[in-house]
């Protein structure tokens, strides 16, 4: 290195290796790591260059370079958009193997590169619709219809991120009273319960609540008696006896039973109602 560097220029540590040209001048610029068989190592040593430096040798993405010869073999020099479009590519066979509806995790990818390069390329594929971002680190493909290319649906997305986070995540209770014939009222909102923390979620054009909620009416999950507790739950103490006289003639009596097993884990205006209900 020819003078030192200007005292306001930050330096850079750099690992470069010298190999023995086989023939002609040495290219430089080989990102380290590529596989160099058919080189000679003849030299291993470690210096700094000033960052002003690096930049009139195009090379400030990586703080180690390879020198390589201009030999029999090819020498390819670093390119960093390359790279990430290498990555992408790797990124997209691996979502397209997947069943449609399956979620992409950046941390099941790692196999492909760093976490920071992972992220970088789920950003890219992103911005250029390749991919669907339905929550924090969590990625799914379009789905391919006849009429064109459409989000994943909100209950495939829900299914996804609950699988990825090992989230209990099921639908409001006013979702649940409306499935199960007990109101009229169509909820207007996408509302979810979650296990996991409350946050809002974008999923193509359609914005997704999740809402954190007590242990106890999430329980029995989706099954048909968690659905009556959630519905149970919205329409209060006023309306719940009633609601649940209605439901024990029409959901299955297993799942009936159930429900009556998990009152202990109610309030206990529930716990109350369900009693009265089932025993009277």
């Amino acid at each position: 290195m020819r003078g030192e560097p200007a005292a306001d220029v930050d330096l850079i540590l750099f690992h470069e290796i010298l190999i023995r040209p086989d023939r002609g001048e040495l290219q430089r610029l080989v990102e380290l790591g590529r596989d160099p068989r058919g080189f000679e190592i003849v030299e291993d040593k470690i210096h700094t260059r000033s960052i002003a430096e690096t930049k009139r040798e195009r090379h400030v993405a990586h703080s180690r370079v390879l020198a390589v010869a201009n030999c029999q073999k090819t020498a390819y020099i670093s390119d960093k958009r390359g790279s990430m479009q290498h990555l992408s590519e790797q990124i997209m066979a691996h979502a397209e193997r997947l069943p449609e509806g399956a979620a992409l995790a950046a941390k099941s990818l790692l196999h492909l590169g760093s976490r920071a390069g992972v992220d970088q390329a789920l950003k890219r594929l992103t911005e250029r619709g390749q991919l669907i971002r339905a929550g924090r680190g969590i990625y799914m493909r379009p789905v391919k219809g006849r009429f064109g290319v459409r989000a994943p649906s909100i209950d495939q997305a829900i299914e996804a991120l609950a699988a990825q986070r090992g989230e209990v995540i099921v639908p409001s209770g006013a979702a649940a009273a409306n499935a199960l014939g007990l109101t009229t009222q169509v909820p207007i909102r996408s509302v979810y319960f979650t296990s996991g923390r409350s946050r809002k979620l974008s999923i193509g054009k359609q914005e997704v609540e999740l809402r954190h909620a007590p242990r106890w009416q999430l329980a029995l999950a989706n099954r048909p008696s968690g659905q009556a507790v959630r519905a149970l739950a919205w329409l209060g103490p006023e309306q719940a006896e009633g609601a649940l006289k209605t439901l024990k003639r029409k959901i299955p009596s297993a799942s009936f039973s159930e429900l009556v097993a998990a009152a202990p884990q109610f309030p206990t205006w529930l716990a109350s109602t369900v009693s009265r209900v089932a025993h009277g």
